[in-house]
């Protein structure tokens, strides 16, 4: 996961846990997993380093870490026991099923430097796919549609401008151009102007505070 899907990660997490309710490891996949369906992919492997990031940063804080009480359930003898272990071992470090009873887990919640961060995500996470602006908008509240707007417009803005310099370059150089390279530059605009076409219709559907619940459940093609 690289820095770009990290920042959503953590923005994730803070949206999660932005209405100070406490919740654990599994119950955050778990939540993320109802808000962003197949837009953010990510493991235990990296939900973990990324909640230990915030909570460096002061972002979050722990409240406990539960009984603590042990699973391992010994054989009678050695070599079974060493075998046990090594299972119960293998399944703890993801802590998995701990999580999922309850038990030696902590519980996270958000700090008012979280509320700031999240804020401060919510602003200038990069948005550079149509991928990337769904992502983030599955995480926003309706506070944030007002922002929202003003950033999709800045990147229909943005892609608009780049599609114009292609336009210009191209037809200054279209006789030394190969017929494949036509048909890319073709594509390349046609997808320039479906994603400002859709990013569109999101700013009216923000404006008409119609879009909540819709982005999870959105289909998506490989080439987003």
């Amino acid at each position: 996961m690289g820095r770009g899907s990290s920042t959503f990660l953590e923005l994730a997490i803070l949206s999660v846990l932005k209405d100070e309710t406490p919740q654990n490891g599994y119950q955050i996949r778990k939540t993320l997993s109802g808000l962003c369906g197949s837009l953010l992919q990510f493991s235990f492997g990296s939900l973990y380093p990324a909640l230990g990031r915030l909570e460096e940063r002061a972002a979050i804080v722990t409240l406990g870490t539960g009984t603590g009480d042990s699973d391992f359930i010994s054989t009678g003898s050695i070599t079974g026991d060493s075998a046990s272990k090594r299972d119960w071992l293998r399944d703890l470090v993801p802590q998995r099923a701990l999580e999922r009873s309850g038990r030696n887990t902590k519980s996270y919640v958000i700090t008012d430097i979280g509320q700031k961060l999240y804020s401060e995500l919510v602003e200038h996470v990069p948005l550079e796919s149509e991928r990337d602006v769904l992502t983030w908008l599955s995480l926003l509240d309706e506070n944030s549609y007002a922002t929202a707007i003003e950033r999709i417009n800045d990147r229909i803005a943005t892609i608009a401008g780049t599609q114009r310099v292609k336009s210009r370059v191209s037809s200054t150089s279209q006789l030394s151009k190969s017929k494949i390279s036509n048909v890319i530059d073709k594509r390349m605009a046609d997808l320039a102007a479906n994603e400002i076409n859709f990013l569109k219709q999101l700013v009216l559907s923000l404006s008409n505070n119609e879009i909540q619940g819709e982005i999870a459940s959105m289909n998506f093609g490989k080439d987003m």
